[in-house]
């Protein structure tokens, strides 16, 4: 096991949650499967014989080739605080392809404001298979209207009240509480999705990973 629960599985992915407490360990494991991880609560670890302290926000991609497994050795937590990383494995395609019977349309395609490319705060990792954003608002931030072109999912880090409106129609909006742990997957229509801006509008902070599935 790669983490330490498992947040969302479908026929695409499966995310765990890896939490290690100050003091104690994750077990030895191995992975069969393409993944990557990303830290979100960085602890000051040891890694079988080797210390590590990782970033808030660094990611690794591991190509993992069928029939070499890769083996990862028992990690300590040597630190005064919590060490959390989200861990995401990539399935094999199935033979008759990935279930697109739920597509998400998203906002009006109307309006004079175009939407971005930019579908988070700040970019963590890219490579050919999957871009990593973390997306982060306290409260009274904005991210302006944007485009989604490829499915993808998020992983409410920090939840909140969030507004969605269109930056040219103040009377067209929608509020929603997101919660925390929560994985949302998305299904984008071949024009894309549009979502209108978003503003957090509670009192805490608000951070998700949103990783786009690029193949």
């Amino acid at each position: 096991m790669p983490g330490t629960r498992v947040l969302f599985e479908n026929d695409r992915i499966k995310v765990w949650d890896m939490i290690v407490p100050p003091d104690e360990a994750m077990p030895a494991h191995t992975h069969t499967l393409p993944y990557f991880y990303t830290v979100v609560e960085p602890g000051a670890m040891r890694f079988g014989e080797s210390s590590w302290r990782p970033r808030d926000g660094e990611t690794a991609f591991y190509a993992i080739e069928a029939g070499q497994p890769k083996h990862d050795p028992r990690m300590v937590n040597e630190g005064a605080t919590r060490h959390r990383e989200i861990v995401v494995e990539l399935k094999l395609r199935p033979v008759n392809g990935y279930d697109h019977s739920n597509v998400h349309t998203g906002a009006r395609r109307d309006g004079t404001t175009p939407p971005s490319d930019a579908v988070g705060t700040h970019r963590l990792f890219e490579n050919d298979r999957v871009r990593v954003w973390d997306l982060r608002l306290k409260p009274g931030d904005r991210l302006g209207r944007h485009l989604h072109k490829v499915d993808n999912f998020f992983v409410m880090l920090s939840g909140g009240l969030i507004r969605f409106e269109n930056p040219d129609d103040s009377t067209d909006f929608k509020d929603v509480q997101f919660v925390d742990d929560r994985v949302t997957f998305v299904n984008v229509p071949p024009e894309g999705k549009i979502d209108n801006r978003l503003e957090n509008i509670g009192t805490k902070a608000h951070r998700n990973l949103l990783i786009e599935l690029l193949a």
